[in-house]
């Protein structure tokens, strides 16, 4: 009878602390979904930036070099424009080498979210 006790306790025990490692597991994952669909908004608005700065500096050179044409001071206008469109290329592989960066993360975040749900789900089975 005693010995049922003990082990019933111990049970009991083992299910506290994989109930608790559930619920540890749930608020990383939880934490990780918030981060990664913040990390996915910023993406997103710095695309957008992106795409805004590159239409501007394009229609910035059309109009340049559509009245810049004539004399050897215009032609200095127009290399910067080149120059300006150039800064913008650079700043568009930036962004792009930051999506990728943070789409690894997401990519790892999700790896991890994964990983702790099957912890998660196996602890359920084992209780079950």
């Amino acid at each position: 009878m005693e010995e049922a006790a003990v082990n019933k306790k111990a049970i009991v025990e083992k299910l506290e602390r994989e109930s608790a490692e559930v619920a540890k597991a749930l608020k990383v994952y939880q934490e990780a979904e918030r981060v990664k669909v913040e990390a996915q908004e910023k993406l997103k608005v710095e695309s957008e930036k992106l795409a805004e700065a590159e239409r501007q500096a394009q229609e910035n050179t059309e109009k340049r070099l559509n009245a810049l044409v004539k004399s050897e001071e215009e032609k200095q206008a127009l290399l910067s424009v080149v120059s300006e469109a150039n800064a913008l290329a650079q700043k568009k592989i930036w962004a792009e080498r930051k999506l990728r960066q943070e789409s690894e993360k997401a990519a790892e975040i999700s790896v991890k979210l994964k990983f702790e749900e099957s912890k998660r789900v196996e602890a359920e089975k084992k209780r079950e």
